[in-house]
């Protein structure tokens, strides 16, 4: 599996990407040079300048890649979340067809290696933590509560495809089939959203309306650990540190270690910051 974490070329990034990179090492030894794709963003917002290369030590390969508004004509932040996507598209697009990728956030760290099954993926299937269903999306089912946010773009009325997941784990084939139209439906419903919560959330909107029109079934791997949200349980082999107040990404170097619970993602996260 190759895992693509994406981050933008901004000093914010640098040490996700630096945790990333540390535990990724960590956890695949001699192997982590070849499961590993990082792509970096050359611009965040509107008609910045674009960064052609970054200062980061990078230990893992990457690539500098092009932003969501190379490919959207629009000068409006609400396009920004989809840069997950455009991005992860300009790294799949150079790997073959059976490959297994795992398109994630930059704030996210591998704990332990994956399940060995994740290597062997039908091609009609794709893994989505189905965490955020019941945390905020709420989109899965007829009668879901923010079902309305996506129900003009469903294109037939079978059920059981989407799970409300996100950090998408698939064949590159699988990927390759559905992620432009990821890229669209995100658009749109940004758009129609128009920057509110599920606007932040669009690319995650996205993936679930493309999961379902192409019948890709999306399975709910229950593999990651959400500090402050849920309990670390060894089926966790990566961790989504995105809203802990206690290891918060807007302050990681300026955190109180001291403070940190004993189990293996803050132990790790330790170990890290000791190293900086």
């Amino acid at each position: 599996m190759i895992s693509i974490p994406i981050a933008v070329a901004i000093d914010y990034f640098k040490p996700q990407i630096s945790f990333f990179q540390f535990q990724h090492l960590e956890v695949y030894k001699d192997k982590a040079q070849e499961m590993a794709f990082i792509p970096i963003i050359k611009y965040n917002h509107f008609n910045e300048p674009a960064v052609e290369d970054v200062d980061w030590h990078m230990k893992l390969p990457y690539k500098m890649v092009n932003s969501v508004y190379d490919y959207i004509d629009s000068d409006k932040q609400w396009h920004i979340p989809i840069n997950v996507f455009t991005a992860a598209k300009q790294i799949i697009e150079t790997l073959n067809d059976d490959d297994v990728v795992e398109i994630m956030d930059a704030d996210l760290v591998h704990l332990k290696p994956h399940p060995e099954y994740y290597d062997h993926l039908p091609y009609d299937v794709v893994i989505a933590d189905a965490t955020y269903e019941d945390w905020h999306m709420h989109i899965s089912k007829p009668d879901s509560q923010n079902r309305m946010v996506i129900s003009d773009y469903l294109t037939h009325r079978d059920e059981g495809y989407m799970n409300g997941g996100f950090n998408v784990i698939g064949r590159v084939k699988t990927i390759k089939g559905i992620i432009d139209d990821v890229i669209l439906y995100s658009k749109l419903v940004t758009e129609k959203e128009k920057g509110n919560q599920h606007s932040w959330w669009c690319a995650m909107h996205g993936l679930n309306i493309a999961c379902h029109n192409h019948k890709i079934k999306m399975i709910d791997g229950g593999n990651c650990y959400y500090p402050n949200v849920n309990t670390l349980k060894e089926q966790h082999y990566l961790a989504h540190y995105s809203c802990d107040p206690m290891f918060d990404k807007h302050k990681i170097l300026n955190l109180n270690t001291n403070q940190f619970p004993n189990n293996l993602f803050y132990n790790q996260a330790k170990k890290w910051i000791s190293q900086l």
